[in-house]
């Protein structure tokens, strides 16, 4: 039987060809840590080797954008306080804004606020300061905490 020696041979970059390299991962599986590690190490060695990685997620149950659940809290809002014999409020904005967690499809949530302040301003308007939290049915984390300013005006 004939043995035959290999020697390395200096192959020019250009002549390997990349690939697009697409990886489909179901929506369950993201939620198992391990998987979740594993994953990662395989999108790492698929882009040392030179290669394009695609991730296709599908098949878990829909997260809800944070900008929705945020839009939920005037609505919440109005079940918690009113403010009666105004001319007008309006939305000041947000002095923070934080997405600390993920509402699942089918998960309850509900509003907790806290007054911070209520300061006088220009034409007899009192500016509000609330602390908001979003707090998810059955979850440690909440959605969000952020802190919103409004005016209103008698």
């Amino acid at each position: 039987m004939e043995t035959l020696e290999t020697q390395p041979v200096d192959t020019p970059e250009e002549s390997i060809p990349t690939f697009t390299v697409v990886v489909k991962v179901g929506g369950n599986e993201l939620d198992d840590p391990t998987f979740l590690d594993a994953l990662v190490l395989a999108i790492k060695a698929i882009q040392s080797d030179g290669h394009v990685p695609v991730i296709v997620h599908g098949g878990g149950k829909t997260i809800a954008h944070g900008f929705l659940t945020l839009s939920l809290v005037p609505r919440l809002s109005a079940a918690i306080w009113k403010i009666e014999h105004r001319s007008r409020g309006l939305n000041y904005g947000l002095d923070k804004l934080r997405f600390t967690g993920q509402v699942v499809e089918g998960k309850r949530v509900r509003l907790r606020q806290k007054l911070l302040a209520a300061d006088d301003v220009k034409d007899d308007g009192i500016r509000l300061t609330f602390e908001n939290t979003i707090d998810i049915e059955g979850e440690e984390r909440p959605a969000l905490v952020a802190v919103s300013l409004s005016i209103v005006y008698p």
